[in-house]
């Protein structure tokens, strides 16, 4: 990453292909699937501005369905989580109890998508292709903090499972809010 955060494969092996810039993380979507951060503080979201962001090309079928988690660090009880369900973004945070900002637009199959979440204040707002989402925003309390210290930053997978199937390119997450 550049800033001390080097991941490690865990489940099967999650391989290397063409990305929509340079290489991507190919994900067999099988439970626990994912590249992983080990746990601290440094990519806790905490109170502040952020913006999670990535390209994505999901692949559906028949065989997998439900969520699917682009990233997140996430214990089960706190932390986030930005995900695909039902072919919509969708951001979870646990602040206090869960908070879902749900999109509308669908995220097409073996398309690539560039799929976004900022918090700016109290607000938070969903993008998809530098679209913001209509109606994918929430107001948070300005105190809110999204934190999860034991937890590690996953790609691809959440503590829960809820596997990525598909190909994960030019993951960030940024301490601003880059897209309001």
């Amino acid at each position: 990453s550049g800033h001390g955060y080097d991941g490690a494969f865990c489940g099967a092996v999650a391989t290397v292909a063409d990305g929509r810039f340079g290489s991507a993380l190919l994900l067999p979507g099988g439970m626990f699937d994912a590249v992983e951060v080990s746990p601290g503080y440094g990519l806790d979201l905490g109170s502040n501005d952020f913006t999670l962001e990535a390209w994505v090309q999901p692949w559906y079928d028949m065989y997998r369905y439900g969520p699917q988690t682009i990233l997140g660090k996430s214990g089960g009880w706190d932390g986030y989580a930005l995900r695909i369900e039902d072919h919509r973004l969708v951001l979870r945070l646990d602040v206090n109890g869960q908070v879902v900002i749900a999109g509308t637009t669908s995220i097409p199959d073996g398309s690539w998508t560039h799929v976004a979440a900022c918090r700016a204040g109290d607000r938070v707002q969903l993008f998809v292709n530098g679209v913001p989402e209509g109606s994918g925003w929430a107001v948070l309390p300005p105190w809110s903090s999204v934190s999860s210290a034991w937890a590690p930053f996953r790609v691809g997978s959440t503590f829960n499972g809820d596997s990525f199937y598909g190909l994960v390119d030019e993951v960030r997450l940024s301490s601003t809010s880059r897209y309001m």
